[in-house]
């Protein structure tokens, strides 16, 4: 809702020089059409009477023009330019007014402050009541807009009691109404607006009336009185389209959008605030055009409730719940609140919104997101027979409509499933892992699962597909910055490259694991990290062998062996005692004859 400033006219001022008869007929008609709400044909005429006059009426006439169709930051200029010539008290006082006004609706209390205390002085000290009640509450105006809402009430409240006639006072009662909602009331704060409407209505001041049936209608949609808000809002639109207000019209259209959200009418308020930030760019407001193209695009993305579903959940509870009163077959909507209750791990809620997803939607990618996440939401739920009946749908319909992060997903629930069952069909699981494989673009995945599907391949010996999934888990695992992980399946990596003859990569991977693991925090317990160690030394000792480096083979295998009494591993010890003396047999015999070719070594 907006606050309302009131304003100050000067008194006419007659240039009966032949000269200027003309330039006084546009002063004249400037300020008359000013007076009927007239504001784009004032600024026209405005322009002239500055032009050839360079008067202080004309550049105030002009900025009250401009102001009041919301070109706020060129009503300034004229404003400033009026304050520059001004000398007599009157016309300081109107330039102050007028200046407060502007540079409130810019932003800037500390200067409207400033210049509506100087009006607020001038006409205490020539003791013009209604003039000094304006001034009242544009001071007020600037206390509420920092927040000090005492302050503000108590001198909105002294500029009623001291206003002579009606006229402003509905712009006091608006704001007073708008404060007391801010203090909680908004039942009196209602009461109050519509004691303005009724006033402006009497008066025949259809820009005030406008404004406030505009703050009406916000209060009433917040109350949960769609109907009021949307008849105060409509007529409330309509009065300011016939005075050319834009800036209040754009406020107006935002509050329109507002309301056809909370009713449901998602496509409604997308479009609505669309209009909203280009007419506030076209007067120049590009916070307030940015502020409703963000809601307008947060609507287009899957409807609005997807785009809050992380970071504002109660948010995009409350667009799904509106959507789905007004739509209860929004298939979107039912998504989007399974989502919600899945990141609540309201599973079992979860999957009943999936379920009403998939049977609404005819949209297949759609269906194919429904199917996904329902599936983990019945794993979750310990439901096992719809989790793969779901996850295995998901898989078959998002490869048909080209959903990739879907197919992923569901895949990767098939194969978890696969993989922890003691009794789980190996062969389905190296299915899955090969669909997997063959998604022609990344997708998001835990390293676990790659590792898993190529511990698959090297139960089979496949040593090119089980070094492919432990690259992409190696990849996965730095990606999600989990060094522990990435350092343990490196080691691997290495020793499966060994099986591919690709020894330079299986040693660099096997001594950047290693070095990971010996800098993870906290620290590993020492029996661990020397597992590690030793298993990794006895890759590097492989390596070395079967590059007929026997010396380099034996401190690798000496490190290992040490790591081994430090894990307190007698099979280990054994192991590695047992190498070492055939290596030292080898390398006598050596001597003795030509050098021979090593084998691979590495216990499996």
């Amino acid at each position: 809702m907006n606050k309302k400033t009131l304003t100050a006219s000067f008194p006419a001022v007659l240039l009966v020089a032949h000269g200027h008869a003309h330039a006084a007929n546009l002063i004249d008609d400037c300020t008359s059409l000013v007076n009927s709400q007239q504001y784009a044909k004032a600024e026209a005429v405005g322009r002239l009477a500055v032009q050839r006059t360079g008067a202080f009426e004309a550049f105030m006439c002009l900025g009250k023009a401009q102001h009041n169709q919301g070109k706020t930051k060129d009503a300034l200029q004229n404003f400033l330019a009026a304050d520059k010539i001004g000398r007599e008290d009157w016309q300081i006082a109107t330039a102050a007014n007028w200046l407060g006004n502007a540079y409130s609706a810019l932003g800037d209390n500390d200067k409207a402050l400033e210049h509506h205390n100087r009006d607020l002085a001038i006409v205490r000290r020539q003791g013009d009541q209604a003039r000094e009640a304006t001034a009242l509450n544009n001071v007020a105006l600037i206390y509420d807009n920092k927040g000090d809402l005492d302050t503000a009430l108590r001198y909105y409240e002294e500029s009623l009691r001291i206003r002579p006639n009606e006229e402003g006072k509905s712009t006091v009662l608006n704001n007073i109404a708008l404060l007391l909602n801010k203090k909680g009331n908004k039942t009196l704060a209602i009461s109050r607006l519509e004691e303005a409407v009724a006033l402006d209505r009497r008066l025949g001041n259809h820009h005030s009336l406008g404004q406030t049936l505009k703050n009406i209608g916000g209060l009433r949609r917040q109350a949960g009185d769609f109907e009021g808000a949307a008849t105060n809002l409509t007529e409330g639109l309509t009065y300011l389209r016939q005075v050319g207000d834009k800036a209040w019209e754009a406020s107006g259209l935002d509050e329109w959008a507002r309301l056809k959200e909370a009713q449901g009418e998602l496509s409604e308020a997308r479009m609505v605030w669309s209009k909203a930030a280009s007419l506030y760019r076209s007067i120049g407001n590009t916070n307030d055009a940015n502020s409703s193209e963000a809601r307008s695009q947060f609507l287009a993305s899957a409807k609005g409730c997807e785009e809050f579903r992380k970071d504002k959940p109660a948010q995009a509870l409350s667009i799904a719940g509106a959507t789905l009163k007004k739509s209860p077959n929004d298939a979107e909507a039912w998504l989007c609140l399974g989502k919600i209750h899945h990141n609540e791990k309201k599973y079992a809620e979860a999957a009943k919104a999936f379920e009403q997803a998939i049977r609404l939607s005819p949209n297949k990618a759609v269906k194919a997101d429904a199917l996904d996440w329902a599936g983990w939401a019945y794993r979750y739920s310990e439901d096992t027979a719809n989790a793969k009946r779901s996850s295995l749908q998901a898989a078959t319909l998002a490869r048909e409509v080209g959903a990739a992060t879907n197919e992923a997903s569901s895949l990767e629930n098939l194969i978890i499933y696969e993989r922890d069952d003691t009794q789980g069909n190996k062969q389905k699981m190296s299915e899955y892992c090969m669909a997997l494989d063959v998604i022609p673009q990344e997708v998001s995945l835990y390293g676990w699962t790659w590792q898993s599907c190529g511990q698959l391949s090297v139960g089979s010996k496949d040593w090119p597909t089980a070094v492919r999934h432990y690259k992409k888990a190696v990849k996965t695992y730095a990606a999600n910055k989990e060094p522990f992980d990435e350092g343990t399946a490196r080691i691997k990596l290495g020793e499966y490259q060994v099986y591919k003859a690709s020894y330079d990569q299986a040693r660099a991977n096997t001594l950047q694991g290693l070095k990971m693991l010996g800098e993870q925090q906290p620290p590993l317990a020492p029996e661990k990290l020397a597992a590690w160690k030793r298993y990794a030394n006895t890759i590097l000792g492989d390596i070395s062998g079967l590059e007929s480096k026997p010396e380099e083979a034996k401190a690798n295998y000496r490190i290992a062996l040490d790591a081994a009494r430090v894990e307190n591993s007698a099979d280990e010890i054994s192991y590695l005692t047992k190498k070492l003396a055939e290596l030292e047999t080898q390398t006598s015999a050596s001597a003795a004859a030509a050098p021979g070719t090593a084998s691979p070594v590495t216990k499996q």
